[in-house]
């Protein structure tokens, strides 16, 4: 009968586990094997597991050579097999790589010297057949000395021609196949060198350093087949999107590819695994929102701030790391937010340390930050993996920025951020099974892998902006009818089979909406002019100017087709009281909600202007701004 071994962490079980560790058990060595990994923004979760039949004893199974980086409070264990057992203790040494990986590297050196070896042989080969080759090429063109030689020579007979012709035809077939043979030989030689010698890198990293191994002490009553399972958690990954959109002229959908580029450095290769990407961030800390006091003060004021960015040394956002600001007989501290932020305001102005603290990486301290009244103290921190406990002290380059009046308002969107993302429930992040089986070495080096593929509707528009381009672009509205979202990326853009740009994909979740600009349409022009600018003066008692401006948009549609474009446009708008603006004209009118509300406020107005084949057609806005005499006005048009 199956069943599932748990493990107890509890104190009868931890005695227990004590007392058979001193009683003699069988090692099971392994070797073990990762089956799977579950990779997160900035670490995965590895599940490695040991096989095999056991008869009633005492054992102990044993996880060599796992990463110095290994978060040990992330360590479990189970077991499933038709034996009965139970888990009795779960260890975890550190041990530091000596003999054992020196005479690994000696023998992978050996290794590398033999291929190194074979290579040259076949280069030599090689050498020797175009040598060969050279020879035979050169009997099939005459020689002068030939011409010179008396009596019939073999340019003189056809019939001896032909023999040479055939010989070396036959000849030269013969070297082009072993050429080729030895040249596939040698690709396959130099492959084999490339895995040993990434091989041996790795080993020859480990000299001196630390590595952990995790020892599980079972118990076997009746003999049977058991598996067990061991996982953990490591820093040192990563995996970004990367998207590509192809929309196609004669339907109105897009095909997105979407893929992942993974890359780890955990120290040990993953060979043909189960691959998961998961958009949750269990560094996060799982905590209810809190709502701090929102204060807020003038530009002026007399306390200062410290805004802090994390990032590992790749440049990945960190999350939940421990920020701690502190002087003499003050301290506080923040988690950093999913992007890496950690924000502290209302300081009294004079030196502080900060502290970086996250679990796998090392402790990054920053002594001596100068806090000014006013201002803000703005810096970069980047923590390195950890192999053991270490603390590094860095000098982080500060720059510093006048404190804005409500500045504290970022610590809400801080809190509004906070997930319980530990869980790992689907309804707060989605897990993407990749298909077939991966493998992805420890390395800088980046694995592309696909997620999904997917057929989303889109909307095709044309929009023109005339004033900032005299030209029309084509727009992709494209809606995300996939069941799960889009993680912001970067997307390589494709019209039918043309590459047009990149651009950048927002965080879309299901069913919502992005645009892409696809480019310049051909054919459809926009030209934007600006009239007018007459200046008349009105009051006798604090007279003031008035100035009025035109401005004429004009559509051409060169095409065979009637198309519709989008226009743009604005008007000038004032934070002045004594500043009026009005519109004296628009023709046509404007559409109403084809602008959203932030860009009606700042004046922008938009037009649906259908165009016939060959068509021209006319925008004009006039306005009129009026200001007192005696206070100029800023140019509006450059700002």
């Amino acid at each position: 009968m199956k069943k599932k071994l748990v493990v107890l962490f509890c104190l009868a079980a931890a005695v227990q586990g004590l007392i058979r560790a001193e009683e003699a058990g069988t090692v099971v060595p392994g070797p073990s094997t990762i089956e799977s990994v579950t990779v997160y923004q900035n670490r995965c979760l590895v599940i490695r597991s040991i096989s095999g039949e056991f008869s009633p004893g005492l054992y102990t199974w044993k996880f060599p050579d796992l990463p110095a980086q290994l978060l040990e409070e992330s360590v479990r264990v189970s077991g499933r097999g038709t034996a009965v057992a139970r888990i009795l203790d779960l260890r975890i040494d550190r041990v530091l790589v000596a003999d054992a990986v020196q005479e690994a590297v000696k023998l992978l050196e050996k290794r590398l010297s033999d291929i190194d070896r074979e290579i040259q042989e076949v280069v030599d080969r090689l050498e020797v057949l175009n040598k060969k080759g050279d020879f035979v090429r050169g009997l099939s063109t005459p020689r002068p000395a030939e011409d010179r030689t008396a009596g019939a020579g073999p340019g003189d007979n056809p019939d001896n021609w032909r023999k040479r012709l055939d010989f070396v035809d036959g000849q030269l077939t013969l070297i082009l196949e072993k050429v080729r043979g030895a040249n596939a030989e040698k690709k396959e030689l130099e492959k084999k060198r490339s895995l040993v010698q990434h091989e041996l890198d790795q080993q020859a990293g480990l000299i001196g350093r630390e590595k952990k191994a995790v020892l599980v002490d079972v118990e076997v009553t009746k003999a049977g087949t058991e598996k067990l399972e061991i996982a953990y958690v490591v820093p040192g990954v990563s995996w970004t999107p990367y998207y590509d959109v192809r929309i196609d002229s004669g339907k109105n959908e897009a095909v997105l590819t979407y893929q992942a580029l993974v890359s780890q450095r955990t120290g040990e290769d993953w060979t043909d695994v189960r691959l998961s990407l998961s958009t949750a961030e269990p560094a996060v800390q799982n905590q209810m929102p809190q709502l701090l006091p929102w204060l807020v003060n003038t530009a002026d004021s007399q306390l200062g701030a410290i805004l802090c960015s994390v990032s590992d040394v790749e440049g990945n956002n960190l999350p939940g790391v421990k920020v701690t600001v502190a002087r003499e007989g003050f301290s506080v501290s923040r988690a950093s937010d999913a992007q890496g932020r950690a924000s502290f305001f209302n300081l009294q102005p004079g030196p502080y340390d900060l502290r970086a603290e996250l679990m796998g990486f090392k402790s990054t301290v920053r002594r001596g930050i100068n806090v000014r009244a006013g201002r803000s103290a703005r810096l970069n921190i980047e923590m390195g993996i950890a192999a053991l406990d270490e603390e590094v002290e860095v000098t982080a380059n500060v720059s510093y920025e006048e404190a804005k009046a409500a500045a504290p308002a970022a610590e809400k969107e801080r809190e509004m951020e906070t997930e319980t993302t530990e869980a790992f429930d689907r309804t707060v992040a989605a897990v993407f099974m990749v298909k077939g089986k991966q493998t992805v070495p420890s390395s800088s080096e980046k694995k592309k892998v696909t997620i999904a593929i997917a057929s989303l509707p889109v909307e095709k528009q044309y929009l023109s902006v005339p004033k900032l381009a005299e030209n029309v672009s084509l727009v992709a509205k494209i809606a995300n009818a996939a069941d799960f979202p889009l993680l912001p990326g970067q997307a390589s853009v494709f019209y039918d089979d043309d590459y047009i740009s990149t651009a950048p994909i927002p965080s879309v979740s299901a069913n919502d909406r992005f645009s892409i600009s696809v480019g310049e349409v051909p054919g459809l022009k926009a030209r934007w002019r600006l009239a007018g600018g007459t200046r008349a003066e009105t009051g006798l008692i604090g007279k003031k100017v008035q100035l009025t401006y035109e401005i004429n948009i004009t559509l051409e549609n060169l095409l065979r087709t009637a198309q519709t474009v989008l226009v743009k446009d604005q008007i000038p708008t004032t934070s002045s009281k004594d500043v009026t603006i009005e519109i004296l004209e628009v023709s046509p009118e404007p559409v109403k909600g084809a602008v959203g509300e932030g860009e009606a406020k700042d004046g922008i107005m938009a037009w649906s202007i259908p165009l016939a084949p060959m068509e021209k057609k006319e925008v004009k806005l006039k306005f009129r701004i009026t200001h007192p005499k005696n206070s100029p006005l800023i140019d509006w048009n450059e700002r």
